[in-house]
């Protein structure tokens, strides 16, 4: 169905589950990076530690303008869903993985489909309004990156008190976690 052939309703749906579909990505970026030194250190892997965002940046850099152009070329919803499963399948194995050899490999996965997933949703958005409502609509997905950076770290902590605090010892603290995220906060 043509973008311009949307109802209001559907047209909000679209807009919320590519904002969804952001936001995962902007959370990932946010908790590997307050999580990378306890992983690590967990993996035992501190030599390969600069890796696994490196080869995440390094393989969303490169995938990014190719799932542009094959959007052009194959449909932006098709890519745009395959770009999420891989993203989603790259997660949990990163999630998985018991040696830094892994996190990295898996992570690279992630970094392909993460490559689609943040092109793609701004390139849907931007087919769906009008150029005078682009400018309107741009502000909400970059607040979207705001809001992960502030709530990425406390979550991390809470996950990690959730479902490691019994096997692993707390690398993070709480209230240092929004603390730090208290500074993006207005007044």
């Amino acid at each position: 169905m043509p973008i311009a052939a949307l109802t209001p309703r559907q047209s909000r749906m679209v807009l919320l589950s590519v904002m969804l579909g952001l936001f995962l990505g902007a959370m990932e970026a946010t908790v590997v990076a307050t999580a990378l030194p306890t992983i690590v250190s967990n993996l035992s892997g501190l030599q390969f530690y600069s890796w696994p965002m490196s080869i995440y940046i390094l393989a969303s850099a490169v995938t990014g303008p190719l799932f542009g152009k094959m959007s052009d070329l194959y449909g932006r919803k098709r890519l745009y869903l395959i770009s999420l499963a891989v993203f989603l399948i790259g997660s949990v194995l990163s999630g998985l993985s018991q040696t830094m050899v892994q996190l990295i490999w898996f992570r690279a996965l992630q970094g392909l489909g993460a490559g689609g997933v943040m092109p793609l949703s701004i390139i849907i958005a931007g087919d769906m309004f009008p150029h005078e409502k682009r400018a309107k609509i741009q502000p909400v997905f970059t607040a979207i990156w705001g809001v992960a950076a502030a709530i990425g770290p406390p979550a991390r902590c809470l996950a990690h008190l959730a479902f490691m605090a019994p096997r692993l010892p707390c690398q993070c603290s709480l209230w240092d976690s929004f603390r730090r995220a208290a500074w993006l906060l207005p007044g």
